[in-house]
């Protein structure tokens, strides 16, 4: 998708396409996580891969890996790409986020924590430590030689240095109505013991309640009668706001030796 098209790429373990939109409101929610904070890398693999569309400089697409890994594709004004991983590099208590991209300022953002990234996914701000994740790309030839798209080919590491912009100037006049992010309205999302029954080989689309004092993920009823545990989930301790962590939500997660891991908050529209 580039800037709001419908794109029919799929998770692995779920039937339904898989949109991505723009944000349609302009009411925004943001979660400031405040507290300490246990900071966790990603675990991209080098074998990820997927054939992607090549966005055109000043574009920017919202797509997927093979594996279902969301992905932001950027096409900057000098003619290079970028293929950055759309997770916020900020983990709170095992907790991830998936960021957004506002096209005006060209700029990512996590809206829990704050952080903001340059579009070559340079950090601008904590609290998030460091650059995004960064795949390596090949360009995809057609029969005549021209250019008909990338291929990702692996997971070359975090963008190093710091971006010219803080986080706070990046986001300055951003309207959030533009925000470009990943949304999964066609998929209908998995109850946290059925994602892991079904062990799926990629990622997989949630719905759920942490219960941090178990350290697991519980379906939508009060009693939590389908959990599933999440292996790197941490406790908040004395964490203030850790009933607004604890709400009801859509996530992203693995399936890794009978646990959920990499739980990633979604972002289900701006008001979220």
């Amino acid at each position: 998708m580039i800037d709001g098209d419908l794109d029919t790429r799929r998770l692995p373990s779920q039937a339904a396409a898989v949109p991505m939109q723009r944000a349609s409101s302009v009411r925004i929610a943001l979660l400031a996580v405040v507290a300490s904070v246990a900071i966790a890398t990603s675990a991209c693999g080098e074998t990820e891969r997927a054939s992607l569309p090549r966005p055109d400089p000043g574009e920017t697409v919202a797509t997927y890996l093979d594996d279902g890994r969301p992905v932001f594709a950027v096409g900057h004004q000098n003619g290079d790409i970028s293929v950055l991983d759309a997770t916020s590099t900020h983990v709170s208590y095992g907790v991830r986020v998936l960021n957004v991209w506002c096209p005006g300022r060209r700029t990512f953002q996590d809206l829990r924590a704050g952080g903001g990234w340059d579009e070559w996914g340079a950090l601008g701000s904590g609290p998030p430590p460091s650059g995004l994740g960064s795949f390596s790309w090949k360009l995809r030839l057609g029969d005549d030689a021209h250019a008909t798209g990338i291929d990702v080919t692996g997971f070359a590491g975090r963008v190093s240095g710091r971006a010219k912009s803080d986080g706070r100037s990046m986001f300055q006049g951003c309207d959030p109505s533009n925000w470009l992010f990943h949304t999964f309205d066609g998929v209908k999302p998995l109850t946290p013991a059925a994602a892991v029954a079904s062990s799926p080989g990629g990622w997989v689309l949630l719905r759920g309640r942490i219960d941090f004092a178990g350290l697991r993920l519980c379906s939508e009823d009060a009693a939590c009668l389908k959990p599933a545990h999440v292996a790197d989930l941490q406790s908040p301790g004395a964490y203030p706001y850790v009933e607004q962590i604890e709400r009801t939500a859509d996530y992203l997660a693995r399936v890794r030796d009978g646990a959920l891991v990499e739980l990633t908050w979604v972002v289900r529209s701006i008001a979220d």
